[in-house]
């Protein structure tokens, strides 16, 4: 529990190193809010998707905290591509700038966060970053002296809601698992997908006992067509299906439990998850991903595990030049003045 007193006394950034529902948003809406308040100050309360900023104004306005702005990465970055950052967002003195789900900065659909994060990490206002899993950016953090080590605060991460994992080995038995659970138990099921046309075929299979769910900007002709009869299902809250297929597969693939990055669902009773992805499949997943200096180790390890060398998907390059093509994707490093990174891109020389 972080007192008042204590957050009184912070005078630089801070690090909330917490899963979903450890009570995050909580401090900043009725704890740093309230002191902020009190001293005349603003706060800016960034989110990662358009659901969770309703859900938070929704939550700024039912404890009347009036100086809370709330925006989305997105918004910064389409803001600083147009040039147009004449909105209360780039011109209002905020005292805290805090940044729910900021692992958005390392995601994969969306190719323009370097501009979010350039424009958040250099401005003047203090920092709030709050994540579960973008610990390999936090740590560069303390390394670079841009957040102090008495600022980071670990919240305990609990899963004790798992209860069972299932590994196989192939479609079908995947297909089985979801028809057991469906037909000889009265368990709710989110499945998440690292292909569209699978998540399709196993909607299809299922679909008078399944809900269909899918990035509004995806471009596949089917399912876009299904995601607007259906609508969003979380926004819409028609859960009486037993099955809800999470199917904005790339938007998913970086959720470690596949909960909707900290959205609150009023879902009861989700205790199954399955996910199909071979190493492929994750590499296009991952497409335009940021792997910082922890997560680099971790993708070396996936290679590893499927008798690959790291080299194998061109993290060795020579002048910009692939030193292999045995896969269709390659890793680029990548950097600014102040972070290094690796990115997975289109191996265009594949054959």
């Amino acid at each position: 529990m972080i007192s008042d007193k204590e957050i009184e006394g912070w005078n630089g950034n801070v690090i909330l190193d917490g899963g979903t529902a450890t009570g995050k948003t909580h401090i900043i809406i009725h704890k740093i809010a309230t002191i902020s308040m009190m001293e005349g100050k603003k706060i800016l309360f960034v989110c990662n998707r358009d659901a969770l900023k309703n859900q938070t104004t929704d939550e700024v306005e039912e404890t009347f905290a009036f100086n809370v702005d709330v925006t989305t990465y997105q918004y910064i970055e389409q803001s600083i591509r147009n040039n147009i950052m004449t909105s209360n967002v780039f011109t209002t003195d905020y005292d805290w700038i805090c940044l729910d789900e900021f692992h958005h900065v390392t995601e994969i659909y969306n190719r323009y966060t370097d501009l979010s994060f350039d424009w958040i990490y250099n401005h003047q206002s203090k920092k709030i970053y709050m994540s579960a899993t973008a610990t390999g950016i936090f740590n560069q953090f303390i390394e670079e002296g841009h957040v102090a080590e008495d600022n980071y605060y670990h919240i305990p991460k609990s899963y004790s809601y798992v209860d069972k994992f299932y590994l196989y080995n192939n479609k079908q038995d995947a297909k089985e698992i979801i028809q057991d659970k469906l037909h000889n138990t009265e368990d709710k099921i989110i499945f998440f997908s690292g292909s569209m046309d699978y998540a399709l075929e196993i909607y299809n299979e299922f679909k008078k006992e399944a809900l269909f769910f899918c990035s509004k900007h995806t471009k596949n002709t089917e399912a876009k067509k299904l995601y607007q009869e259906i609508g969003n299902p979380i926004h819409n809250k028609t859960f009486e299906s037993r099955l809800l297929k999470g199917m904005g597969y790339k938007k998913f693939m970086m959720n470690k439990l596949g909960i909707g990055y900290g959205q609150v669902l009023n879902y009861e009773s989700v205790k199954q998850e399955q996910k199909e992805l071979n190493l492929v499949e994750y590499l296009e997943a991952n497409l335009d991903r940021k792997f910082y200096k922890d997560e680099q180790k971790e993708l070396k390890e996936i290679f590893k595990k499927e008798g690959l060398k790291s080299r194998t998907v061109g993290i060795n390059t020579l002048n910009g030049n692939l030193q292999d093509r045995k896969l269709p994707y390659i890793i680029i490093p990548k950097r600014t003045n102040k972070i290094r990174w690796w990115e997975i891109e289109n191996n265009f020389n594949w054959n």
